[in-house]
């Protein structure tokens, strides 16, 4: 009687461990995704599950439609702060720097960007897969 104990002991924690592993695999994280509108302005992000985010922002202005990759992301997961910084090209060739920083809650994010000295607010969702 004492072994069948023992045994269905086990069983249930490898069950609950294998239950739980898989539920990590499986769960996305806050960041990674596409935010905003796929063909105009908004975010392709990646986040490596500690602090990093990689990935590119795009940009909608009076000339049209640009990408730029994000140099340095970062992401505080109790925070939910997000930041990317990078060179963006203008359309004479030049570059801008900018710095975009926001909160993440849920399916929005929502900050501030700087291009340079052009400054302002943006609120993007997520776009679902």
């Amino acid at each position: 009687m004492k072994l069948r104990s023992v045994a269905l002991t086990c069983f249930v924690l490898l069950f609950t461990v294998a239950a739980l592993a898989q539920a990590s695999k499986t769960a996305p994280d806050a960041v990674s995704g596409n935010w905003g509108n796929p063909k105009g302005a908004g975010f392709e992000l990646k986040f490596d599950g500690k602090r990093s985010v990689s990935g590119t922002i795009r940009i909608v202005d009076g000339s049209g439609f640009n990408t730029a990759p994000i140099k340095t992301g970062t992401f505080d997961a109790k925070s939910g702060a997000l930041k990317l910084e990078g060179d963006a090209k203008k359309p004479d060739g030049t570059t801008s720097h900018y710095v975009i920083e926001g909160t993440v809650d849920k399916s929005v994010v929502a900050g501030t960007y700087k291009f340079d000295d052009n400054k302002g607010e943006f609120k993007f969702e997520r776009v679902p897969k």
